[in-house]
């Protein structure tokens, strides 16, 4: 699930009435795919996802326990950790997150076995300005990437140019808005290769209900989702390749209408991925 649906990563925020689910991140990831007005509002402390796996005619498989999200009270993810897949134990792989009083993500660790990378973020009137990529294993640290980013806004409009150390841009970001200030087109260019990916969002009324996806890198450049809602709550997507139906995600909400269950049909393998989400509140005995 994580690989697909990490073609979801533009900044478009389906705004529902008690909660807001993020497509700037893959969801299941490492990065919290939830706003962070809503962990805060609700007091978060922790959302633990478990998964169990069954294919058509046979019996549901074990549960897993696969990811957990630490959040600070103002909602902020501080923790991320990634389970193993076929034991109930911490993997070595885990994320940290740091922030300024701005509420800006100022340093990222990343933990990989016997790896262990850290990125340094600066910013500059709300915008990232640099990115310092620091290999922690050395002794001392050494600094093993620099990246700046520059920006171009209008009204319906925005740019941002991404440089190597050298000065010299490698990628570009274009964002397109509509009227109302939502994301219609989101494109990357690669200057090294020419190559790009872009996506074409949807809107009726105050909701979006599909995405188009293309890509230099695939010949399978017709991929759509399409969205559906239950009292304004997104309740279903219907993922195409081609014009193909392979792959459904239903989400089943609490009693607080807060995600509680991603339910995924692969149409093509003939197997339904259950997600459950466990939440645990500060101040919860």
């Amino acid at each position: 699930m994580r690989g697909f649906l990490s073609l979801l990563l533009s900044a478009v925020v389906l705004t529902s009435t008690a909660q807001s689910i993020s497509y700037e991140v893959p969801w299941l990831d490492y990065d919290n795919f939830f706003e962070t007005k809503d962990i805060k509002q609700k007091s978060i402390e922790s959302i633990t996802f478990f998964k169990n796996i069954k294919k058509d005619g046979k019996p549901l498989g074990k549960r897993q326990k696969v990811l957990k999200y630490l959040f600070n009270k103002d909602g902020l993810l501080t923790k991320s950790i990634k389970y193993s897949s076929n034991k109930q134990k911490i993997d070595s792989n885990f994320y940290q997150f740091e922030y300024n009083e701005m509420n800006e993500l100022i340093r990222r660790d990343e933990h990989f076995g016997i790896f262990h990378f850290c990125y340094q973020y600066h910013f500059e009137n709300g915008l990232r300005k640099k990115m310092v990529k620091i290999d922690m294993r050395q002794n001392p640290p050494d600094t093993t990437l620099i990246r700046h980013f520059e920006y171009l806004t209008a009204h319906d409009y925005q740019l941002e140019v991404i440089k190597n150390e050298l000065g010299i841009a490698f990628q570009k970001n274009r964002v397109l808005f509509d009227e109302k200030k939502r994301i219609i087109k989101k494109r990357t260019s690669y200057m090294r290769n020419a190559q790009f990916k872009e996506q074409l969002f949807y809107h009726e009324k105050e909701l979006l209900q599909r995405i188009d996806f293309n890509s230099s890198y695939t010949n399978e450049n017709r991929v759509r989702w399409l969205l559906s809602y239950k009292q304004n709550e997104l309740d279903l997507i219907r993922c195409f390749s081609e014009g193909i139906l392979n792959r459904k995600y239903a989400l089943i909400y609490d009693e607080s209408q807060f995600l509680e269950h991603i339910i995924e049909r692969n149409v093509l393998n003939h197997t339904v991925t259950v997600y459950d989400l466990e939440i645990r509140l500060f101040n919860q005995n």
